[in-house]
């Protein structure tokens, strides 16, 4: 029953097929055509018949056959400096999908089903999956991951002191921002330092 993990194999199987119809087409003697014919049609029987048994093993059942959780992820919008929000693209949706498939993969959840809805929606669907999974599931899911990536200006460390100290404006197009302090465990040590 392994007939169909090996691609060469349908392959040549399907050339088979292909080959016999044209012999079939180009034969004028009924009684060679009825055997072409025959092999063709047993040859596709048994390439249906491989790829459907067992169907336990090759198919698998959606939330609507076997039961399950399923999901629906709201994706909110980011903010720019100006505090206005960016609207949500492609890239945040196919971003939340890679995150949200790590965070889900670290628990071997098998059959996770994930499209987006709409513009900013992501619907996760988990087939066969039971209660104490699923509220695994929706924890991994509710951790909130904010990510932000801002320029540093080139003469940072100069600047940045001074912009705190009162002494210096902001240069125009940038802000100051308080960056947390962590030690060498990744702990925060409640100090800050700017940055521009």
């Amino acid at each position: 029953m392994e007939f169909l993990s090996n691609p060469l194999l349908v392959v040549l199987a399907g050339i088979a097929i292909v080959g016999l119809i044209f012999w079939y087409l180009a034969t004028e003697y009924d009684r060679r055509k009825r055997n072409i014919g025959t092999a063709a049609i047993v040859l596709v029987i048994a390439l249906c018949v491989t790829a459907i048994f067992p169907p336990k093993e090759n198919l698998k059942g959606g939330i609507d056959l076997v039961g399950g959780s399923s999901f629906t992820v709201e994706i909110q919008p980011a903010l720019d400096d100006d505090e206005q929000p960016i609207p949500v693209g492609e890239e945040a949706i196919t971003a939340v999908k890679e995150t949200l498939g790590k965070r889900l993969s670290e628990g071997q959840t098998d059959g996770v089903l994930m499209q987006a809805l709409g513009k900013d929606r992501l619907v996760i669907e988990m087939p066969g999956v039971d209660g104490e999974e699923a509220d695994r599931v929706r924890t991994a899911i509710e951790l909130t991951a904010i990510l932000q990536c801002k320029s540093v200006h080139p003469q940072n460390r100069q600047i940045a002191s001074r912009v705190q100290a009162g002494e210096q404006l902001v240069p125009a197009g940038w802000r100051l921002y308080q960056l947390p302090i962590q030690d060498a465990d990744g702990n925060a040590t409640g100090a800050t330092r700017p940055i521009i």
